[in-house]
């Protein structure tokens, strides 16, 4: 009565995190050119007309031969494969923030110049992954390619090994080729693997891949009885299992999500008691990866700097802040920074977060909960992750970015609509229907696990949302597969009717979510090309020295018009920006200081130039006006920025700016 009563508590409030996560992708359908409830409705029939019409494609599918499903299979994959594979040679993405600081980092490592930034004083959990990637490129340095296209490929190897174990997955489930193309086919037309997790290498891939990896090695103890190949399975969860929690500590949801699963499970006989073995597995994995991650930083010399690291009370603290709605915040971070130890830091972060904590009504607590599940649900900016702007992309793409983008949000919300409405017919086909099984309860707890991590204890966003992407394709291929076999036997009348009703129930749901979020959507300038790199404020990153009367001059070539340029400057001095268009002077400003210019913590400022700017050849040039040494931000590192290099200035240097249209 226990284990009956307890899954029946964590299949309904799985039906209510599902539900919200369907009602954020479904009502941040944008188009400018419709009201945002047209937007909804059309979002919700396209994605109803999908599923049918993918139920109606899969009976197509399950009459053909094995023969001819696996040519199909083939043929998606090879095309999936193939776009990447042009989208990557011809889009060049501006590394920032967090990857940039890893990849840079990494690059270096890779060629024996052991030096860690004060960055990773505060983001510790970013040195494993920068280490593995050293390792990776240590593997292939014999590639007569640049280090950043060996980061690149070795990021598109990842995704290949995701979409692997989403196939591998889906086919221990139905046992039917026809459902594995069915996979293939969303991935084809759904640009998840196109834009962020396809160009920029950082953490989120991996535990998409752990989380995946769980699911299979479930799948695959229940479906084979050679102990061989049991013991592969068990080496394969641990492995992962390891290097997953060494790059996203998150990853430690599993052991009670497991925990759980197991004892549910056994009570009811449904899983094999090799099932055990592998929940302990993977929990001792996920405990070695605490003393491994000590031995690992031995061996590259790394000690945090104490006025740098940050204690996990701040993403706590972070998680409890109304004003950013449990999400990344800066004030909070300038918050932790100002004291100068780690025992100040906790005792000030331990006090905000009390604080917080009494002052918040239940009210403000459960919008503060629904906001965080909100954001950990939507996929729809995804595309817009790390992706600032590019160095490198077609002439149509930049003339065209924020339609194209607006584009790729709408396709990758819809494909989670599609993903999240089949996990709920999962879910309710077990609620009412009694259609239970052991892969369902383990997705959902997964599922479960990652949401109250970052709901209850920890801060939002979108990407580490990301990891419930398997999961969540175990329960939809689930319910797809139900849904094949109730509709054996439909009319067309038939078809008609649920076409319609689900369209309304869409509409329905899209619509009361934007009853409070949405808002007319403006048209804004939007950065196309440049470059965007730096380490940021409050890593202690120094400016380069000028000499008096000397100067520093950039090379740009602007490949389409554009309105706007911004330039990271260093303030209190007397530095000249000039900007050349055909060696003719378009701009100057002169005189910088602090009196003209707001700074922020690192004495920076962004000198804004709005003009008509033309395709063409530009020249950006920092000049020393005064009879002392002089600063100009610049942004070094192990691989080449820009197509235009300072060539004043040894290595690779770029300037930081943005050409914005």
């Amino acid at each position: 009565m226990l284990v009956k009563g307890g899954r029946l508590l964590i299949m309904l409030v799985g039906l209510g995190m599902l539900i919200i996560g369907l009602k954020t992708n479904l009502a941040g359908a944008t188009n400018y050119a419709l009201q945002p409830i047209m937007a909804i409705v059309l979002m919700g029939m396209l994605a109803v007309l999908l599923v049918l019409g993918g139920l109606l494609l899969n009976r197509v599918f399950n009459q053909m031969s094995h023969k001819m499903l696996w040519l199909l299979i083939i043929t998606v994959y090879l095309s999936i494969v193939g776009i990447q594979l042009l989208i990557i040679k011809n889009f060049t993405p501006s590394f920032v923030r967090d990857p940039f600081r890893v990849i840079n980092t990494a690059i270096s490592l890779s060629q024996h110049q052991l030096q860690w930034p004060i960055y990773f004083s505060r983001a510790t959990n970013n040195v494993n992954i920068t280490v593995i990637l050293a390792q990776l490129l240590k593997i292939t340095h014999f590639l007569p390619i640049s280090p950043i296209l060996q980061v690149r490929l070795w990021q598109l190897a990842l995704v290949q090994l995701v979409i692997l174990v989403m196939l591998v997955n889906t086919y221990l489930i139905t046992k039917k080729l026809s459902t594995v193309l069915m996979t293939l086919i969303w991935t084809l037309i759904i640009p998840f693997f196109y834009t962020y997790n396809l160009l920029v290498f950082y953490s989120d891939i991996w535990i998409m891949l752990g989380f995946g990896i769980v699911t299979l090695s479930a799948l695959l103890l229940n479906n084979t009885k050679k102990p061989l190949i049991q013991g592969l399975v068990l080496l394969l969860a641990g492995s992962s299992a390891l290097i997953t929690q060494l790059i996203k500590p998150n990853f430690i949801v599993v052991i009670p999500a497991l925990l759980i699963w197991l004892v549910m499970c056994q009570a009811k006989d449904q899983v094999p008691k090799k099932s055990g073995l592998l929940v302990v597995t993977i929990s001792v994995a996920v405990i070695c990866a605490f003393p491994v991650n000590k031995l690992i930083d031995q061996a590259v010399n790394f000690a945090p700097v104490e006025r740098y690291e940050f204690p996990i009370q701040h993403w706590m603290m972070m998680g409890l802040n109304l004003k950013s709605g449990g999400t990344y915040s800066q004030a909070d971070v300038q918050l932790t920074a100002r004291q100068a130890t780690l025992t100040a830091k906790k005792q000030q972060d331990t006090a905000i977060i009390k604080a917080r904590l009494e002052k918040m009504s239940l009210k403000q607590i459960s919008q503060l909960f629904v906001t965080k599940l909100t954001n950990l649900q939507n996929q729809g900016k995804l595309n817009h992750n790390y992706l600032d702007g590019y160095v490198k992309a077609p002439k149509w793409y930049l003339q065209r970015r924020l339609f194209v983008d607006n584009g790729i949000t709408n396709l990758t919300r819809l494909g989670m609509v599609i993903l999240y409405g089949l996990a709920l017919y999962t879910i309710m086909m077990s609620l009412f229907f009694g259609r239970r099984n052991a892969h369902t309860l383990l997705a959902v707890l997964l599922i479960l696990g990652l949401i109250v991590f970052h709901t209850l204890m920890w801060e939002a966003n979108n990407r580490y949302g990301e990891a419930m992407l398997i999961p969540l394709l175990c329960m939809a291929t689930t319910g797809f597969e139900q849904a094949s076999e109730l509709t054996k036997k439909w009319s067309l009348k038939g078809w008609l009717a649920v076409t319609f009703l689900a369209s309304c129930l869409m509409a329905f749901l899209g619509d009361q979510q934007s009853i409070a979020t949405s808002q007319k959507l403006k048209q804004s300038l939007v950065k196309i090309t440049g470059q965007y790199a730096n380490w940021g404020g409050g890593f202690n990153y120094q400016p380069v020295s000028l000499a008096p009367k000397q100067r520093l001059v950039q090379s740009v070539t602007l490949p389409v018009s554009a309105k706007k340029l911004q330039i990271l400057a260093y303030g209190h001095q007397n530095i000249r920006f000039n900007l050349y268009y055909h060696h003719k002077l378009i701009y100057q400003v002169a005189n910088i200081t602090s009196k003209q210019r707001h700074l922020n913590m690192n004495h920076d400022f962004n000198i804004y130039v709005y003009h008509t700017f033309k395709p063409g050849k530009y020249k950006l040039v920092f000049t020393n006006s005064q009879h002392t040494i002089g600063k100009v931000r610049v942004q070094k590192a192990a691989y080449k920025l820009q197509e235009g290099q300072i060539k004043e200035l040894s290595g690779n240097a770029s300037f930081i700016f943005a050409f914005s249209r």
